[in-house]
């Protein structure tokens, strides 16, 4: 198996548990164009009120509401995955 510490596997239940370095998503992450998503990149929603993220990743797909969205990135609730890249300066 991997030598990284920090990944856990739980055998009975065939599940593995990583990590996943996460920051506040901009309009740049989001999109490829102004009227153009960038359909299955996976984010995190992270609640104003209690501070805690959705236990699940989301998917921006052509059913995502594009209002609902826009408000939520407004107010930095959502979070995408950082990339190796940025991996490095953090």
């Amino acid at each position: 198996m991997a030598d990284n510490k920090q990944v856990e596997y739980l055998e009975s239940e065939g599940v593995f548990t990583v990590p996943v370095k996460l920051r506040v998503a901009d309009k740049f992450d989001l999109s490829i164009t102004r009227k153009r998503l960038r359909y299955g990149l996976p984010y995190w929603v992270r609640s104003c009120e209690t501070g805690e993220f959705d236990n699940k990743a989301s998917i921006l797909n052509t059913d995502t509401n594009v209002a609902e969205l826009a408000v939520r990135l407004q107010q930095k609730m959502i979070y995408v995955p950082i990339n190796w890249i940025e991996d490095y300066d953090v």
